[in-house]
């Protein structure tokens, strides 16, 4: 959305005005969801971590330094909100019906319920520890505890109990409505979802490492990166359609070129797949199994499949699959010969096997990875006695052999033997990666 602010934590969203609020440094500035313009709305705020709205046109953010600041959104100024003994809180929570204020002192509790013009209405001791967020529904409070566990706290009786733990590093949380709170691992990177009733936990998706605020507009995720300035939105996150799962292939497996998709999901009214940009239109959905005939052979080569689910005008999160489409009448075995300097760089030289399993092969082609700026030895090249079609130069070698001369017979198998250049001594060059042969004729 944005990489213009000053080191961002939490954040709350207003989801009809289509606006973001967020903590920056000593400051509240909103962020507009449509084209990521930012706008101071308020400063003198201390060092805010949290913020929550009224729905009235007021802000709530607690300064970890100080006194509750009550934010008038229209006009910037903000007064102190909340009793002296609220000070030094790092959470801050709205009731859903708008009536009460919550407020999470940082070390070892309590959690403070105000009234909206904040005199003290209930005081919920909290075992010692370290506090950070807190995030209410109608029968409960949910904070984060020593930055690696959420304690459900009953907003009637006051008990608390331990939800979910074994976490590396939390700040924020959301609920999502749907009998779920989702939690980004600052350290880990990973998206967790856990349910309310079982404290189950779910990987969701991965990639939020440094992620420290969260907030959502009930299915979207905003995340803020604080070393980078940035307000993040990961779309359909909290959506309460549940990934599909794909059961076949496995992850990097060797396909055949008719290779069937197949997977489970647990209730959506279609699933449609991707391959890349390629859209491959809706799987075949039977009660919870679906699967994917592919229109046309897939191309020889790596693959990575997304499958998302759908339920009324709602979708889920993608889930992928890698594979790779194999030859199954030519296979490939290598060695690596040999590697020495020349001229400040170093030749690796592999011998590349190919074996025909039950017909001749007259024209063929054979693929590889090229790692770290590696490409193939122009010396060699000049020398080859087959086509080169890439070089490495785009991170990918392709040899191919039109000559018929050239054929792979059963039992005959026919050896090539391949130099690459490479920009230093490393054992990340000891093998070719993603090796792959086809027969084209």
């Amino acid at each position: 959305m944005t990489d213009k602010l000053s080191r961002p934590t939490g954040l709350a969203v207003d989801a009809s005005a289509g606006i973001a609020y967020v903590c920056t440094s000593g400051s509240l500035t909103k962020v507009t969801l449509t084209n990521g313009a930012t706008a101071t709305v308020a400063t003198g705020l201390g060092d805010p971590h949290t913020v929550v709205l009224d729905g009235q046109g007021h802000a709530y953010t607690p300064d970890i330094g100080g006194r509750t600041g009550k934010v008038d959104l229209s006009t910037g100024k903000s007064e102190t909100f909340g009793p002296e003994e609220a000070s030094y809180a790092f959470g801050i929570a709205m009731a859903p019906a708008k009536d009460s204020v919550y407020v999470l002192h940082r070390s070892s509790g309590p959690l403070f319920q105000l009234d909206t013009t904040g005199k003290l209405v209930k005081k919920f001791d909290l075992p010692s520890g370290d506090y950070h967020s807190v995030a209410i529904d109608h029968a409960n409070a949910y904070v984060v505890r020593d930055f690696q566990a959420i304690l459900r706290v009953d907003l009637g009786t006051g008990k608390n109990t331990s939800l979910a733990d074994g976490f590396s590093t939390l700040y924020d949380l959301a609920l999502d409505g749907h009998e779920s709170l989702y939690v980004p691992d600052y350290d880990t990177g990973i998206l967790w979802r856990v349910n309310l009733t079982s404290g189950e936990k779910e990987q969701v998706t991965t990639g939020f490492q440094g992620c420290h605020g969260m907030g959502s507009d009930g299915k979207n995720a905003y995340v803020t990166r604080q070393s980078q300035g940035k307000l993040l939105r990961v779309s359909n996150v909290l959506s309460p359609v549940r990934p599909p799962t794909i059961t076949t292939p496995k992850e990097n497996d060797q396909v055949p070129a008719d290779q069937v998709i197949k997977g489970t999901v647990p209730d959506a009214d279609k699933v449609t797949l991707t391959d890349g940009a390629t859209d491959l239109g809706a799987a075949e959905l039977k009660g919870t199994d679906w699967t994917l005939k592919p229109k046309s052979t897939w191309a020889f080569g790596k693959h990575e499949v997304s499958a998302v689910a759908h339920k009324a005008t709602e979708q889920s999160l993608p889930t992928a699959v890698h594979f790779t489409v194999a030859d199954h009448n030519l296979k490939t075995d290598q060695k690596l010969n040999n590697h020495w300097q020349q001229n400040g760089k170093y030749i690796y030289s592999y011998d590349l096997t190919i074996h025909a399993e039950k017909d001749r092969v007259y024209e063929w082609t054979v693929s590889f990875d090229a790692r770290r700026g590696a490409v193939l030895d122009p010396a060699w090249v000049k020398e080859f006695w087959a086509k080169v079609d890439k070089d490495g130069s785009d991170g990918r070698v392709v040899l191919s052999n039109v000559d018929e001369k050239h054929t792979i017979d059963p039992d005959t198998p026919l050896t090539i033997r391949v130099r690459m250049l490479c920009p230093s001594e490393d054992a990340i060059y000891n093998q070719l990666d993603n090796l792959v042969t086809h027969q084209t004729k």
